[in-house]
């Protein structure tokens, strides 16, 4: 009785560990594992989508979707940004520099939108020679 029950505690300790670490990073994992992670998160936002509406407003749910969405992002850059580095290309003369940015600043609670225009200036102001044929005409 003593070992179920060490047993059942060990579990519930890994649970929450899991849960508090989170997702997995997408860097550390492999293409497949972010192809079958994208497979599985967009699954779990489909199925959302199909709840009545009621239940996709609470705040709890809310939240997992909204932090969903973001990861699916995350991965979806990782994926591009691996695509660019098996061609034999550089991915910061991309634009996945700005994805990136863009993540991380609507990780930290700016509004998409904002997000987007924030990361795209900062990438031009830092990438100048990137720009300065267009602005020459």
């Amino acid at each position: 009785m003593e070992i179920l029950l060490w047993v059942v505690v060990g579990f519930v300790v890994l649970v929450i560990a899991g849960h508090i670490k989170g997702p997995p990073q997408p860097a550390s994992m492999s293409i497949d594992q972010i192809a079958a992670r994208i497979q599985s998160e967009t699954a779990w936002i489909n199925r959302y989508k199909a709840l009545p509406i009621e239940n996709q407003m609470g705040s709890g749910i809310r939240k997992q979707y909204e932090s969903k969405l973001l990861y699916i992002e995350q991965l979806n850059v990782e994926f591009m940004k691996r695509g660019f580095e098996a061609s034999g290309r550089n991915s910061k003369d991309s634009l996945i520099p700005i994805m990136e940015r863009t993540l991380e600043l609507r990780k930290s609670g700016m509004s998409e939108e904002l997000a987007q225009k924030t990361a795209t200036e900062e990438f031009v102001k830092k990438r100048p020679d990137l720009f300065a044929e267009n602005s020459k005409e």
